[in-house]
């Protein structure tokens, strides 16, 4: 039937009349005309025979002509070679994923071989050798103790996949934290969170990554000296590693102020659920934060909805007996039903009781949702931190026994972005003092009882309030408010003077016994063992790389130049070249 044969508008569209005049076959016709669809040209209502004469269409299944010549061809080719099994089609040659066909099937464990390399190949020190990658894989549960680090949950089974899923995970993390406070990349590790607690806390405070760094391991109390390079591909493996568990405590660090954001909610959700009284004594917050918590609940609120139609079955059951012909028969039938009734109020107020305690028990622990995350992610970084700590010793011994790779550090000067790194250094007004509410007892090495420090969001009183900011060429100088706000000075030249009074480094048996301590959460059962292997590794010894700072050179030579000619150098007018084009760092 030809198209020509509806009645439409200039625009293909029907009338309702029309179309609901169309027999079954021309409005088959008409669909198949219009690939299925159908275009109104007023506004009248459609009946609903016509929207079932198009939902009916739309159930029936599609069919397309068969090629005959293409079925014979098939069968030939099947008859010719024997083999009668489906073939897939290859994807076409200009298909993006033609070459997919001609790859082989990848033997097991080759994907995790190249995760195992690449972890191994930039320095992230995998769990475990590529000769042991069949067994670990093969075998989980047998090395439980080995993956445990990187388990997110410490109670579910082995997964030696997702253990080295995450490790790689963490340290690509990590490679992208360096080059992001090195200014080598405008986009910040994939963790921003972390980024953004560590800006506010420290960066703010510290006028370079450096001395942010060494002032967020100090509150760790790791008082270690290091220098970090200005390219993170050219730095040793012990500097990168220490700045690792820098990571990992910058991480750790925002878990722990997360905890204490959410505690006043935590202790307001807890004393109200206590107040209730409908808490048994060994309901404790541990306790109702379990799985077999939800699971007893579960239990219990499905026996008492149990009682309650058993009993309610009685009642039914006492009020349909036939009344009986004498005065005890109905004596006992009033006694049977005024029993049934007792059973069934008493079902229904334990049911009333466990449903109230199930309500607010699940209020509890959605009211304290975020508190108990953030105990949980801080637990799994600070097991991650003491796994770092244990590594430290051998990739000293690693370092020691190794040929130093790449050109010796320049003592004229330092890179920038890493001034301060060559001398540990304690900046006192850059230092919060840890509030002691804020700490919480840890074992150490002594059995006794100490304290974890972390930092403070206040600042000291009588801090010398700083900024940076850049000049011209792009490097960092730093402001005062003491008398020399209009005169800003390199900061570079500021540390110089300030190196005189570096302190010693502590001693290893000093970081064994302080090391280990982590703000707002308790050590892991790793502590021990973390203490023994650093306290045996005698401290640590840190690699060496070139530093170059061309503004303390140019500094250096303008104050040699001035001494042949008996003036005074103004260095803060030198630093001010080009001050229109200087930006100022966030506050």
């Amino acid at each position: 039937m030809a198209a020509s044969r509806f009645k439409t508008d200039s625009e293909g569209r029907m009338w309702v009349a029309d179309l609901v005049a169309l027999t079954d076959a021309e409005l088959d016709q008409y669909l198949a005309d219009n690939n299925n669809l159908v275009r109104i040209a007023d506004t009248g209502d459609l009946p609903e025979s016509l929207f079932e004469r198009l939902r009916e269409r739309s159930r029936r299944p599609c069919s397309k002509p068969v090629d005959l010549d293409q079925v014979t061809a098939r069968l030939l080719q099947a008859a010719a070679t024997g083999d009668a099994s489906p073939k897939f089609r290859s994807p076409p040659p200009d298909s993006p994923y033609s070459h997919l066909s001609t790859l082989p099937p990848s033997p097991p464990g080759r994907y995790w071989r190249l995760i195992h390399g690449e972890l191994a190949n930039d320095g992230g020190r995998p769990l475990f050798p590529a000769e042991m990658i069949d067994q670990v894989f093969g075998d989980p549960s047998s090395y439980g103790d080995m993956l445990l680090p990187w388990m997110e949950f410490p109670d579910a089974p082995p997964d030696t996949e997702l253990a080295v899923g995450n490790q790689l995970e963490h340290w690509r993390h990590f490679r992208t934290w360096q080059k992001y406070n090195r200014d080598l990349t405008c986009s910040p590790d994939p963790s921003w969170a972390t980024s953004k607690y560590f800006y506010a806390r420290f960066i703010r405070r510290s006028p370079d990554y450096t001395d942010a760094l060494r002032t967020l391991l100090m509150h760790y109390d790791f008082n270690r000296p290091f220098q970090l390079h200005a390219d993170p591909a050219r730095q040793d493996a012990l500097t990168t590693w220490i700045e690792y568990f820098g990571w990992t405590c910058a991480a750790h660090y925002r878990f722990a102020r997360l905890i204490e954001q959410h505690q006043p909610a935590y202790d307001e959700a807890w004393k109200a659920l206590v107040d209730t009284g409908l808490l048994r004594p060994y309901e404790t917050t541990e306790y109702l934060e379990t799985m077999e918590s939800g699971f007893a609940a579960d239990a219990e609120d499905n026996q008492a909805h149990q009682d309650v139609l058993l009993a309610q079955s009685a009642v039914d059951a006492a009020s349909s007996m036939p009344d009986g012909d004498s005065w005890d028969s109905q004596e006992a039938q009033a006694l049977e039903l005024s029993a049934a009734n007792s059973t069934l109020e008493a079902a229904l107020a334990r049911q009333d009781v466990v449903t109230r305690r199930i309500r607010h028990v699940s209020n509890f622990i959605n009211a304290t949702r975020l508190h108990r995350h953030a105990r949980s992610d801080a637990k799994w970084q600070n097991t991650i931190m003491h796994w770092v700590l244990e590594q430290l010793p051998l990739v000293e011994a690693e370092g020691n026994t190794a040929t130093p790779s790449g050109p010796k550090p320049d003592a004229e000067g330092e890179a920038p972005g890493c001034q301060s790194c060559r001398e540990p250094q304690h900046h006192q007004d850059q230092t919060p003092s840890p509030p002691p509410d804020a700490r919480e007892p840890s074992p150490t090495r002594s059995g006794t009882a100490s304290r974890p420090v972390h930092p403070d969001d206040a600042a000291e009183d009588g801090r010398r309030s700083k900024r940076l900011r850049k000049n011209s060429d792009g490097r960092a100088i730093e402001t005062g408010t003491a008398g020399a706000a209009d005169h800003p000075v390199a900061v570079g030249a500021t540390r110089s003077r300030r190196q005189t009074a570096s302190p010693q480094p502590a001693s290893s048996a000093s970081l064994s016994r302080r090391a280990t301590r982590s703000p707002a959460v308790p050590d892991s059962p790793g502590t021990a063992r973390f203490e023994g292997a650093l306290a045996e590794s005698g401290g640590l010894q840190t690699g060496t790389g070139p530093i170059i700072d061309e503004s303390a050179q140019r500094l250096t030579a303008m104050a040699s130049e001035a001494s042949h000619r008996d003036a005074p150098v103004n260095i803060s007018t030198s630093m001010q070249e080009g001050a229109g084009k200087r930006k100022r760092a966030p506050e």
